[in-house]
């Protein structure tokens, strides 16, 4: 078949085929299918076409034209950079060899335990736009990416397509299947489109990077309170209180088995599982709370580029040896005068109080002097106000019933209490003068 023009600016190679196959007249979408991409089920496969190296547009299957058409019209952008170079090699080869279809799952890493699939979803705003300004509305990458619900350019949430496997289906054609449940927070949807389409365009994600970076925000969160060990417990509840984890739970196809937050530890620590879906849930739910940074950021830490708690670029990275307690952590202990207080203000065992205070000695230091401060001045009020209360006060009387604040201040505070108890007369009875007698 003659086929019409090359794909638009990011516009996915099933859209281009289906566009393709209208404008042909054909009446069998299976033959179109097979004309141009080498295999009759082409139509059910929305994400990745299987035999890449056969798309007419392409002259000459060389490795940029593979990695091009790969990254720019078809989900693979989004698991690109996770690959390591020797992976990525594979993947070419085994592209332009056509020797067999194991580079999908090399490429995708598809999980039998958390299925994730790509259907169909398309804004309507973006498809009056393509309409307007292209002639035709198209099926987006930026829409597909795996957990894109949201239109990152229109702030709106996405429509999914009911699939029809047996037929190219178009933006317009496509019949309304669902929608992102309403109870989903739309503001996590869009730092989810932005975030995809952000890791489609980079070059490479260093993994150990991402774990350290995580592992950093955390401790910062106050979640963990050791960058090399800790309760997963503690994780899996953090997580689940989070808004990403309700987002997922009202997300569909299979972002409903992330919600529970048990993978989090292996991602982290056992590193029995590493999965770009997984890195990204995780890195939102760790910057919810300041979304404009949580892209920018994410870059930074693929890149190698992992901050210090105060901000600063780690001189030796591989190292995360935090210093400081978190900034939230450190203000439940300055408004606190007691464990109690603090564990009630963190919602954290008296364990974890202790840890912090072994782990930040400057924290501890500075909430000992703010104690200390705050009983010198109770003291002082006490005795101060029996004073004033009694003007025939003796030292005797103070030391019966002021006893613990008396040996407070002579332990702490002596030359305050010297100054208290200057114009007080001794402990003794006062002794008469014999010269009034005469």
């Amino acid at each position: 078949m003659n086929c019409v023009g090359l794909p638009l600016p990011n516009e996915t190679i099933y859209s281009w085929c289906g566009f393709q196959h209208s404008a042909s007249c054909s009446k069998s979408a299976a033959g179109s299918a097979f004309e141009m991409t080498g295999s009759p089920q082409a139509t059910r496969q929305v994400d990745l076409p299987p035999y890449l190296a056969r798309l007419p547009f392409l002259n000459a299957p060389t490795v940029e034209n593979i990695v091009k058409v790969l990254r720019s019209h078809t989900v693979g952008g989004y698991y690109w950079p996770y690959l390591p170079d020797s992976s990525k090699q594979v993947v070419v080869d085994e592209i332009i060899g056509e020797q067999d279809r194991h580079w999908r799952h090399l490429l995708c890493s598809p999980s039998r335990i958390r299925p994730l699939s790509h259907p169909l979803r398309w804004c309507p705003r973006c498809a009056d736009v393509d309409e307007s300004t292209c002639g035709r509305a198209y099926w987006h990458v930026n829409h597909q990416l795996p957990l894109s619900y949201a239109c990152a350019e229109h702030h709106s949430v996405l429509h999914v397509a009911q699939p029809r496997p047996k037929a190219w289906i178009s933006v317009r054609s496509a019949t309304l299947e669902r929608t992102l449940s309403p109870k989903a927070s739309t503001e996590i949807g869009i730092l989810a489109a932005q975030l995809g389409r952000t890791i489609s365009g980079m070059e490479s994600i260093s993994i150990s990077a991402l774990r350290r970076a995580s592992v950093l925000r955390l401790y910062e969160l106050g979640v963990v309170l050791s960058a090399k060990s800790t309760q997963h417990r503690r994780i899996t509840d953090w997580f689940q209180q989070t808004a990403v984890a309700k987002w997922c739970r009202a997300a569909p196809y299979g972002l409903g088995m992330l919600a529970s937050g048990v993978w989090i530890a292996g991602l982290l620590w056992r590193r029995r599982t590493s999965h770009p879906i997984f890195w990204a849930v995780l890195w939102m739910a760790l910057h919810e709370t300041e979304t404009d940074l949580a892209v920018p950021g994410f870059v930074s830490a693929a890149r190698g580029l992992v901050l210090s708690v105060g901000g600063q670029v780690n001189l030796f990275p591989d190292e995360i040896q935090p210093l400081s307690a978190p900034v939230h952590v450190r203000e439940a202990f300055m408004a606190s005068s007691s464990y109690a207080e603090v564990m009630e203000l963190l919602h954290a065992t008296r364990g974890d109080i202790v840890r912090w205070l072994e782990i930040d000695q400057t924290l501890r230091n500075d909430w000992r002097g703010a104690l200390r401060l705050g009983r010198q001045a109770q003291c002082e009020a006490i005795l101060i106000a029996a004073m004033q209360a009694r003007p025939d006060l003796n030292r005797r009387y103070l030391v019966e019933n002021h006893g613990a604040e008396l040996r407070w201040l002579q332990e702490h505070a002596p030359a305050l209490l010297r100054v208290l108890l200057r114009s007080l007369p001794g402990k003794g009875a006062i002794q008469s003068n014999i010269f009034d007698l005469l």
